[in-house]
């Protein structure tokens, strides 16, 4: 397949099953192909996938993720490649999950073709764990809603709403996404209650959105331990995307603290929006935020408060931060994840071979 010639691309459709592709309307060059194994997961995840595309017959096939199939396949194969976590950190994956990601994450690397890594850190970690020849990886950033998440206000009744409806009274600090342990939450949380014992006058909530994963327990016994007079940590569960990003807008500061990301879209959706934000020193962050935040060892729940005390300090600096964050995020869309991913897909193909 050349640059020349017309691309076909056929996402696997099901009316039985609850799949954005299902919204997908006929149009040139996309034709959504109807596959009735989609009606189980588990049936798709362990075969029929295999048994979809081997009937399309298609000149290569595209894995968004690791974690789909289970058996080779006859045409070239392109998989997507979010993060190496059960391999670089092991230990924040539970046990009883493990074996079977590592067995697919590895499979899937053996597999493909052609690997698409969603940053330089990811496509590093690659090469380092599974020895992968450079030539065999893209990277293709991931990209954010921008409609959703921007830095127009919305309007005072809207945001005072969403605010008493969490309980939350005072300025905040805001972090969201799912809540596992190499989000490092449990440390943010006690760099929150050091911040607030250094400054007796200080008032500020500590908002935590999005669903509590494994080891969840952890953060609420250790949330019970602040001193409920001048701030409190609110979880507020997930969230949708219109009510997270009118609490998103209103945060004095968004803090990403984490241990390892492969991407980390909380972050840019923090930018976007036209927050301060301030985040970990490790992984992909310093790639993804472009250098132009503040950044703290992770590891070091002094240094996390003393960060955030000193931005929390400076207006000046908060704007600065607002700004360069604006500047960083425009750089991530959608259309050039699109242009990227397909252009990875045409140069693995079996005409391209």
């Amino acid at each position: 397949m050349s640059g020349s010639e017309n691309v076909d691309i056929r996402p696997f459709v099901c009316g039985a099953a609850e799949n954005d592709a299902n919204s997908i309307q006929n149009l040139p060059g996309l034709t959504p192909s109807d596959s009735r194994f989609l009606r189980s997961d588990r049936i798709w995840r362990n075969g029929g996938g295999w048994v979809a595309s081997t009937l399309l017959n298609p000149d290569v096939l595209f894995q968004p993720t690791f974690s789909v199939w289970r058996a080779g396949f006859p045409v070239p194969l392109v998989t997507t490649i979010h993060d190496v976590t059960p391999f670089v950190m092991p230990n924040f994956t539970p046990v009883s999950l493990l074996r079977k990601m590592r067995v697919q994450l590895k499979w899937a690397v053996n597999q493909s073709r052609h690997l698409i890594a969603i940053s330089e850190s990811c496509r590093k970690d690659l090469i380092e764990v599974f020895q992968v020849p450079p030539s065999r990886i893209t990277v293709v950033h991931s990209g954010f809603n921008r409609k959703i998440f921007n830095p127009i206000p919305l309007p005072e009744p809207e945001h005072l709403a969403y605010a008493q409806r969490h309980g939350i009274e005072r300025p905040y600090l805001f972090h969201h996404g799912l809540m596992q342990p190499r989000k490092n939450l449990k440390r943010l949380i006690q760099a929150y209650a050091l911040l607030l014992s250094q400054d007796q006058k200080l008032q500020l909530d500590l908002v935590l959105a999005g669903q509590l994963d494994w080891k969840g327990e952890e953060l609420l016994d250790e949330s019970r331990k602040i001193p409920p007079a001048r701030g409190k940590v609110i979880f507020t569960g997930p969230l949708p995307d219109q009510e997270l990003a009118a609490l998103l807008k209103r945060a004095q500061l968004a803090v990403i603290p984490s241990l390892y990301e492969g991407f980390c879209l909380p972050l840019v959706e923090a930018m976007a929006s036209g927050v301060a934000t301030v985040c970990s020193n490790a992984s992909c962050l310093p790639e993804i935020s472009g250098g132009v935040l503040r950044y703290f060892n992770p590891e070091s729940m002094e240094e996390i408060a003393a960060c955030m005390e000193s931005v929390l300090a400076n207006e000046g600096e908060r704007q600065n931060l607002r700004s360069a964050g604006l500047a960083r995020a425009a750089s991530f869309d959608w259309g050039k994840t699109a242009v990227g991913t397909l252009r990875a897909l045409v140069n693995s193909s079996r005409r391209s071979a």
